[in-house]
């Protein structure tokens, strides 16, 4: 199945995409992620090397979690993790 936007995710930085799922994987997970880019295409993400596809289509499932977290009502979404949603959300436009 090829991705709706083939080449839109190319032209991005890999400091953009490590710092998007960095953003993401922490507000999913309450834990600190370990996200380099060894070169190319290729991402060393907690200890396994990963392709950039399988990293942009990780941080929209990060994205996807997170949206349903802040739809569902979870006690433990408080306000300020509301505001940090909004804002990542506006920021992804960029990678997604």
């Amino acid at each position: 199945m090829k991705p709706l936007y083939e080449r839109r995710y190319e032209s991005i930085r890999p400091t953009t995409i490590i710092d998007t799922y960095n953003m993401f994987y922490e507000a999913v997970h309450n834990a600190e992620p370990q996200c380099e880019h060894l070169g190319g295409n290729r991402y060393l993400v907690n200890g396994t090397t990963q392709d950039r596809r399988w990293l942009v289509l990780e941080i929209e499932h990060l994205r996807q979690n997170l949206i349903i977290s802040a739809t569902s009502g979870e006690s433990s979404f408080d306000g300020k993790k509301r505001k940090t949603v909004s804002r990542m959300l506006s920021l992804i436009a960029c990678v997604g």
